[in-house]
C-alpha cells in the first residue's frame, strides 16, 4: 500500500506538471496566431518562413520534451526520496512502536522499582526502628549482664565463705565423731558399771534379806532359850556368839571351840550333839549369786573385748589418734570418773 500510494503520488505531480506546461505551448501557439494574424494582412508565407517556423517549433517540441524529461527524472527523484521517507517513515514508526513498548515496559519496570524502593525504605524504617529497640534491648541486656556478673562474683564469695564454713564444720564433725566415739566408749563403760552397781546391790538385798531372816530366827531360838534355859544343860553349851555363823564370822586370832552347838538342836529342846552344820539352801544361793570379783573381771573384760569389735569401724580421723578404750574391772569413784572425763 505506501509503495503504490507513492506511485500515485508521483504519477499525479507528472499530470501536474504537464498540465502546468501545456498553457506555455498554448500561450506560444496564441502567441503565433496573434502574430499570424497580425501578419494576415501580409502575403502567405514562403517555403523558408514555414519551414523556419516547423524548425522553431520543433525546437519548442524538443525543448518541451527535454524539460519533460528533466521533470519526469525530477519526479522520479522525488518519488524514489518519498519512497525512501515512506520506507523510513514505516522504519521509523516501527522503532516508534518497539520505543513505545520498551518505555511501556521500562515504564512497568520503573513503576515497579518505585513499589519495590517503596517496600525498602519501609523495611528501612522498620529496620532502623528495630535496630533502635535492639540497641535498647542490648544496653538493657548489658545492664543485666553487669548485674548478673556483680551476683555472679558475690555468689563466689558467698561460696568462698561457705566452703571455708564447710571446711570448719568438717573439721567440727571430725573432731565431734572422735567425741562421739570417746563418748560412747565412756556410755559403755557407765552402763558396765551401772550393770555392776546393780549387782552388788542385788547380792546386797540378798545379804540384808539372808541376815534379816537370820535374825528373826535367831531372835526366836532366844525367846524359845529365855522361855526354856531351866531344862537345858548349861554346863555343856558352848559360849558362842549368837551371830556365830561360818560364812560371817570375823577371822580372829583365838581359835573357836571344836564342839559349837549348831542353833536348830534348841529348836528341838534335844541334847546338843557334835557335829557339823549343815549348810542351808540360803547358804547355797548365796554362794551361788556372791561370785568372787575375779571372775566378774573376766566377764567384764569379755563384754569390752566385744564392744571393741562392735566400735571397730569408727575409725578415727587424719592427724587425730582414736581415744583409748577403758576396760574398768572396778567400781569407780566420782573423783576418777572425772578425772577420767577431764582427761579424754
Amino acid at each position: 500500500m505506501p509503495v503504490e500510494s507513492s506511485l500515485f503520488g508521483t504519477q499525479h505531480i507528472g499530470t501536474i506538471s504537464l498540465i502546468a506546461n501545456r498553457p506555455t505551448a498554448a500561450a506560444d501557439n496564441n502567441s503565433h496566431i496573434s502574430a499570424h494574424e497580425s501578419l494576415a494582412p501580409s502575403p502567405q508565407p514562403t517555403v523558408l518562413e514555414l519551414t523556419d517556423q516547423v524548425n522553431a517549433l520543433r525546437a519548442q517540441l524538443r525543448d518541451s520534451r527535454v524539460a519533460e524529461s528533466k521533470q519526469r527524472s525530477q519526479i522520479k527523484n522525488q518519488a524514489q526520496s518519498i519512497r525512501d521517507l515512506t520506507s523510513d517513515l514505516h522504519s521509523t514508526s516501527h522503532s516508534r512502536e518497539e520505543l513505545e513498548i520498551n518505555f511501556n515496559s521500562e515504564r512497568k519496570a520503573h513503576r515497579a522499582t518505585e513499589k519495590k524502593f517503596e517496600v525498602a525504605a519501609a523495611n528501612h524504617s522498620k529496620a532502623i526502628d528495630r535496630l533502635g529497640r535492639q540497641s535498647v534491648e542490648f544496653k538493657a541486656l548489658r545492664n543485666e549482664k553487669d548485674y548478673l556478673e556483680n551476683g555472679l562474683s558475690r555468689a563466689k564469695n558467698q561460696l568462698d565463705t561457705l566452703r571455708n564454713l564447710l571446711d570448719k564444720t568438717k573439721k567440727q564433725l571430725e573432731d565431734t565423731g572422735c567425741t562421739l566415739v570417746a563418748f560412747k566408749y565412756r556410755e559403755y563403760d557407765l552402763i558396765e558399771e551401772l550393770k555392776l552397781i546393780k549387782v552388788e546391790l542385788e547380792t546386797r538385798d540378798r545379804k540384808i534379806k539372808f541376815l534379816e531372816e537370820t535374825l528373826d530366827r535367831q531372835r526366836k531360838n532366844n525367846a524359845l532359850i529365855k522361855a526354856d534355859y531351866r531344862e537345858v544343860d548349861f554346863a555343856r553349851v558352848p559360849n558362842v556368839p549368837i551371830m556365830a555363823n561360818p560364812s560371817f564370822s570375823s577371822n580372829s586370832k583365838t581359835p573357836a571351840p571344836m564342839n559349837r552347838t549348831p542353833l536348830a538342836d534348841f529348836e528341838t529342846n534335844k541334847e546338843p550333839k557334835n557335829r557339823k552344820r549343815t549348810r542351808s539352801l540360803c547358804d547355797h544361793e548365796d554362794v551361788q549369786h556372791l561370785a568372787p570379783k575375779s571372775s566378774k573381771r573376766t566377764s567384764l573384760n569379755d563384754a569390752h573385748q566385744m564392744n571393741a569389735q562392735k566400735y571397730d569401724h569408727c575409725t578415727p580421723p587424719v592427724g587425730r589418734p582414736m581415744p583409748l578404750r577403758r576396760n574398768s574391772t572396778y567400781l569407780r569413784t566420782p573423783s576418777s570418773s572425772s578425772g577420767s572425763e577431764n582427761h579424754v
